[in-house]
C-alpha cells in the first residue's frame, strides 16, 4: 500500500476490486491491462475511475506494520523448517507453528533448488512459496 495506488486494488488476478469495480469494464479487454489500470497513478494509459482513493498515512503505517510482522513470521518458520530438515532438500513434513502456537505448518523443500513451500493450518497465519 502506497500513495499512487488505490486502496481498493486487490490485483488483476481478480475480476473486481475491493470496491466492486470491474477491471475489465474500466480498462477494456485485451493485453496490457496493467498499463491502463486506474488503480496505479504511474500507469501509462491510465483510465479514469470515480472510486480511486489514495491510502491515508495511517493506512500506510498500519500496512507496513502488518507486512513486517508477516515477514518476521515467515523468517522464524523458515528457520525452523531448515533446522527440522537439517538443510536436506527434497523433504516434506509438518512442524508445530512457532508464530500462532496453535496450528501445524505443513512444508515441502524442493529437491532441485531448496525453495520452501509452507502453510500453517491456522487461517491468516504464515503461508508462502518461494
Amino acid at each position: 500500500m502506497e500513495i499512487g495506488r488505490c486502496v481498493h486494488f486487490n490485483g488483476i488476478q481478480n475480476k473486481i476490486c475491493h470496491k466492486g469495480v470491474s477491471y475489465k469494464e474500466v480498462c477494456g479487454a485485451g493485453d496490457g491491462i496493467a498499463t491502463r489500470l486506474p488503480c496505479n497513478t504511474q500507469a501509462k494509459n491510465r483510465q479514469h475511475c470515480d472510486d480511486y482513493q489514495d491510502p491515508t498515512d495511517e493506512e500506510i503505517v498500519a500496512y507496513k506494520a502488518i507486512c513486517k510482522e508477516m515477514f518476521e513470521g515467515v523468517g522464524i518458520t523458515r528457520k525452523a523448517i531448515i533446522e527440522e530438515t537439517g538443510g536436506v532438500r527434497g523433504r516434506a513434513g509438518a512442524i508445530p507453528c512457532l508464530v500462532c502456537k496453535e496450528g501445524e505448518v505443513k512444508y515441502s523443500v524442493d529437491a532441485s533448488n531448496g525453495h520452501v513451500w509452507a502453510q500453517c493450518s491456522t487461517l491468516g497465519c504464515v503461508s508462502w512459496m518461494e
